[in-house]
C-alpha cells in the first residue's frame, strides 16, 4: 500500500483510522505467485508482466459493473458472480514487485475508494482458495478468472 494514499486518506478523514491491512512479505509472495501461476495454467512465474499478459488473454470481462462509478460494490459484485470470499482477501498491485496487501474483504469493499485509484492503479484480488482472481484495470474495467 502506498504512503501516499493513507496520507490523503488521513487528511480527508481526520477522524478516521485507515483500514488495517497487513503487507505480504517477499517469502509469502512467492508462494502466492506459484499458486496464480498454477491457476493461470503456467509454470512458476516470478515475472509479472507474463502473469499480467496471462490474466489479460484468459479473463471474462464483466458486464454491468466498473470500479469507477460511484455506486460501485465489491461485496454486490462478488454476490453477482456467486462467489463467497474468505474472511480476508490479497490485492495485488501491478507494476509493483513486492506489493501485495492483505485486508479483511469488509474493509476492502467499504474503503475501496480509498485504496484504488482509477488512472495509475490494476489490481487483482482473490483470496487464499485460488477460486477466483477479479482483476480491476486502471479505467475501472472488471474481468474474472475462475
Amino acid at each position: 500500500m502506498e504512503k501516499s494514499k493513507i496520507e490523503l486518506f488521513k487528511k480527508e478523514n481526520p477522524s478516521k483510522e485507515f483500514p488495517t491491512f497487513r503487507q505480504v512479505h517477499l517469502e509469502e509472495q512467492k508462494a502466492l505467485f506459484q499458486k496464480m501461476s498454477e491457476k493461470l495454467g503456467l509454470e512458476l512465474q516470478e515475472d509479472l508482466f507474463t502473469i499480467a499478459k496471462t490474466i489479460i488473454q484468459k479473463a471474462i470481462p464483466i458486464e454491468g459493473f466498473n470500479a469507477q462509478n460511484v455506486n460501485f460494490n465489491l461485496f454486490q459484485l462478488l454476490s453477482n458472480l456467486e462467489i463467497k470470499p474468505e474472511k480476508n482477501v490479497f490485492v495485488n498491485w501491478w507494476f509493483k514487485y513486492g506489493d501485495v496487501d492483505e485486508f479483511a474483504f469488509t474493509d476492502l469493499n467499504d474503503y475501496f475508494n480509498d485504496i484504488w485509484f482509477p488512472g495509475p492503479d490494476d489490481l487483482d484480488i482473490f483470496d487464499s482458495t485460488f477460486n477466483w482472481i477479479i482483476h480491476i484495470d486502471h479505467s475501472g474495467f472488471i474481468s474474472l478468472i475462475e
